[in-house]
């Protein structure tokens, strides 16, 4: 039977930097997505919706839709405006449906400042949510409910 010499390896600078730099970055993202969460919570109303008509403004901002969910009656012009120094996108698919279905609209690829624009026609309810970077998955989806 070989006898098998196991032999420690002590951790070079370049490793414990690397790991540093990686702990500081989790730590940072962990605060950054603490502080988001927090700033841009609405306060909870009791009864329905309001429903808004003619233009309404979304905002993109902390990795976010403000407001997240909106009600609208047809015909209402929604306009997504960037106030991220990020890239956002409006992609109307469910998260289920994420890279399974054609996605109702896509807004394509929204840089910080601009905006993007569309009309709702058709009554209904559309979830909404970034794909740039992942967004969606740090929480930047919504709902538009279209109504009479």
């Amino acid at each position: 039977m070989e006898t098998i010499k196991a032999t420690k390896r002590t951790p070079t600078k370049l490793t414990r930097q690397a790991t540093a730099l990686l702990l500081a970055f989790g730590l940072l993202s962990l605060l950054a997505g603490l502080a988001v969460g927090c700033s841009s919570r609405q306060p909870q109303t009791e009864g329905p919706p309001q429903v808004l008509s003619g233009e309404v403004t979304v905002e993109m901002r902390g990795i976010r839709y403000v407001p997240a969910e909106i009600t609208v009656r047809k015909g209402t012009r929604i306009t997504f405006v960037n106030k991220d120094g990020l890239v956002h996108d409006v992609v109307q698919v469910a998260l289920k449906d994420l890279g399974k279905a054609e996605p109702g609209f896509n807004s394509g690829p929204i840089q910080p400042g601009e905006s993007w624009s569309i009309v709702m026609e058709e009554p209904g309810t559309y979830p909404i949510l970034c794909t740039q970077m992942g967004h969606y998955t740090a929480g930047m989806v919504g709902t538009i409910t279209v109504v009479e």
